[in-house]
Formats: C-alpha cells, sequence, structure tokens
C-alpha cells in the first residue's frame, strides 16, 4: 500500500487524532480502514484490527491478498482482545456509547498499557463519558463532523481523573464548544430532540 486510504470524513477526522505509536489497537473494526490508514501514513508501525464478527475480516483478508501491509494483525475478539503492552492508542468506532462505556468497565484498557483513547460513538455519548471517568479517563478533546446529513461526535481521552460531571456536561460535553457553532448549534438540537423523545416515551410507558 502507498499513500493514506480515502476515508468517510468521520474517519478522516479520527485518523487524523490518532497520535504517532508503536502498537494501534483499531476497535470493532469492520474492514480495518482506520488501521490500513494510520499504516500507510507511517502513524503507526503495527496495528490490530479486532472484530467479534469473523465476516469483515475474512472480506478485508481476501481483498488485500498479497498487498497486506506486514504490520497489519487481523483478530477476531471481543472489545478489547489485547495482550498487555500490544497496544498504546485504542480506537473505537462503528458501535454505541452504551456499548463502548461496557467495554471500558469490563475490559479496563489501563491496565493492558493503552495510553490513549479515540471514540467515534453514534449515540449514548453521555453514557460513554459516565463510563470514562469511572474508569480512570480524562477527555482531552471532543469533535463534530458532519457526514451527510449526520452529525458524528468524536473523544479523545488519555488516563487521569476527571471531576464528576454536571448532567449537562454529560449530555453535551465541555469542550464541544470549541467547534464549528454552526455544528455545534446543531448538535444541541439534536440531543435536546432526542431527549424530549426519551422523556415522552418514559412518560407514555409509566401511564
Amino acid at each position: 500500500m502507498s499513500g493514506p486510504l480515502r476515508l468517510p470524513p468521520r474517519l478522516r477526522a479520527l485518523c487524523e487524532r490518532i497520535p504517532a505509536c508503536e502498537g494501534l489497537a483499531d476497535i470493532a473494526c469492520d474492514h480495518a480502514l482506520v488501521s490500513l490508514s494510520c499504516l500507510a501514513i507511517g502513524r503507526a508501525q503495527r496495528a490490530i484490527a479486532i472484530d467479534i464478527a469473523e465476516g469483515p475480516l475474512h472480506a478485508t483478508r481476501a481483498r488485500l491478498g498479497e498487498s497486506m501491509p506486514l504490520g497489519l494483525t487481523l483478530r477476531q475478539g471481543d472489545g478489547f482482545a489485547l495482550q498487555a503492552g500490544e497496544a498504546q492508542v485504542a480506537v473505537i468506532s462503528g458501535i454505541g456509547g452504551a456499548q463502548m462505556a461496557a467495554l471500558l468497565r469490563r475490559d479496563r484498557p489501563r491496565a493492558l498499557g493503552v495510553e490513549h483513547l479515540l471514540l467515534l460513538p453514534h449515540n449514548h455519548a453521555a453514557e460513554l463519558r459516565h463510563a470514562l471517568a469511572e474508569t480512570g479517563w480524562q477527555v482531552t478533546a471532543e469533535w463534530l463532523v458532519a457526514e451527510r446529513s449526520r452529525l458524528y461526535l468524536g473523544l479523545a481521552a488519555v488516563p487521569g481523573q476527571m471531576r464528576k460531571l454536571e448532567a449537562s456536561e454529560a449530555d453535551f460535553g465541555r469542550l464541544a464548544e470549541d467547534a464549528d457553532p454552526v455544528l455545534w448549534q446543531r448538535w444541541q438540537a439534536t440531543e435536546l430532540a432526542r431527549q424530549a423523545r426519551v422523556a415522552d416515551a418514559r412518560r407514555s410507558a409509566g401511564r
């Protein structure tokens, strides 16, 4: 492979924020686009692309064939299926925030030597922020990316103590105000509408 891959905007923004590392863990990797891109541009020396499903991994092996990068490992596994010290940076995209939160609480990636997390949750960002705080991670950056008609939220975190989150901080984050103000307003409106739908559903269920 030579040069970076063409990535959708949400994954391109994610890859741009990945620090240079010896080992990258690409959790819920699907077709390993993040791993392949980071290897191609030299952002990672080794990449372990992990997915619970064998199908995407098999398809990636078949597609790459003899052109598979030497630094790429395709691994079927659930969550942080790593040996201690294999990866200093972990990326999770393609799943929801509640699932990410469960993986953080179960797998404790800090104990595996992971020093940086980059997360792209599809939903439930508040639960993810709470799980980061509970498991010893501090959010250092948040960003918003528009792709087609949807907004995507990204978070970066490093080991550290994060103070208890207020409800509004858990829902909307502390740092995304630095994003494009138009995107930030759209994100707030989307989240408020989602919260209203959840509240209506709970009221209906209680009747």
